[in-house]
């Protein structure tokens, strides 16, 4: 009978979660005449993984299923963190702008449990400039590259990712290996 130790690779294990957000902005004007330009969160893609593989993928957008607003997004994304947090689980974004965005929503919507506490954070942006002397763009990650999610409509109309996630999951397992392992514990939240 073979055995298998606990040092055995787990296929299934999420080290890594890759978080993507995208912005819109819209124009309003007001009674008093004055136009101000509100951005509010549009979509965000989450992948869960490890160095082996990417073991899952979720997206949600604005106006598609029950998504009807920023808060509504916020909701859905809090929801598909929580089982990591305080768990060992490391977000890694593309930028700090990412979570400086995320938290600016968070208060903006005004949730109760609005909290990313529990979580450590990676900005692979930061990790590229100081150790490669690389930016995104030279993985065709930079903010003007990315495809947001788009709508699957076979049953019912869902959101679904168009890969930007799996290319940002492929670059950071391509780089990893080449930061000091003390970077790779990430910065708590």
């Amino acid at each position: 009978m073979m055995r298998h130790s606990w040092l055995d690779l787990d296929d299934l294990r999420e080290s890594w979660l890759f978080l993507i957000i995208g912005e819109k902005t819209s124009t309003e004007e007001h009674s008093d005449s004055t136009v101000t330009d509100e951005t509010d969160l549009d979509y965000w893609e989450l992948g869960t993984g490890n160095a082996d593989a990417l073991i899952n993928t979720a997206a949600a957008r604005v106006g598609i299923g029950e998504t009807e607003s920023q808060r509504d997004l916020l909701v859905a994304l809090l929801d598909e963190l929580r089982p990591y947090r305080y768990q060992g689980g490391m977000l890694v974004t593309p930028d700090e702008e990412t979570v400086t965005t995320l938290r600016r929503a968070l208060v903006e919507s005004q949730l109760e449990a609005q909290s990313l506490r529990g979580l450590a954070h990676a900005d692979l942006e930061e990790l590229l400039n100081s150790y490669l002397g690389q930016e995104l763009s030279d993985y065709q990650l930079a903010s003007d590259s990315r495809s947001p999610p788009r709508i699957n409509e076979r049953d019912r109309e869902q959101v679904v990712s168009t890969g930007t996630v799996e290319q940002f999951w492929e670059t950071w397992t391509r780089v990893f290996h080449l930061f000091p392992p003390s970077e790779l514990t990430g910065v708590p939240l």
